[in-house]
């Protein structure tokens, strides 16, 4: 049996850096000074369905953290209306994880939006949860 979740996070990870995107594992690092727009993969769940011997199914989620930075002489929710559609025209019907097959993604509810302002920046936040149905590629030895 294998942990789908490092699977997971690379396959996000993979695509989301292909277009352009800046893409951060659980966190920004301290040394590292991000763009004015960028995204965190951060909590991750998963449930296993087991269906038979050679047959796993999960159900797997994770949450991207969608971060659009602007001065606070000019705010505009657009830009961030537009990085996250950017974002799911690369990943909704479009990802492949290694070693799964994907039967099924989508986004789960609504996204949260949690903009906060500090004493120079605007920082527009965008919190989305991707539901994904798997089955495990079992390789069978002749």
């Amino acid at each position: 049996m294998i942990n789908p979740d490092k699977h997971i996070r690379k396959a996000f990870y993979n695509r989301l850096t292909a277009a352009g995107l800046q893409v951060f594992d659980t966190a920004v690092p301290k040394s590292y000074e991000p763009g004015p727009k960028y995204i965190i993969i951060t909590n991750q769940t998963q449930v296993d369905d087991q269906l038979g011997r050679a047959c796993t199914h999960r159900d797997c989620t994770i949450v991207l953290d969608l971060f659009v930075l602007q001065d606070l002489s000019y705010v505009s929710s657009a830009v961030m209306d537009d990085f996250y559609e950017q974002v799911m025209n690369l990943i909704d019907n479009t990802l492949q994880v290694e070693n799964f097959q994907l039967h099924s993604i989508q986004r789960d509810g609504t996204p949260r939006n949690m903009p906060v302002n500090t004493g120079t920046l605007s920082i527009l936040r965008k919190v989305i949860t991707y539901r994904l149905r798997l089955k495990e590629l079992t390789h069978v030895e002749p």
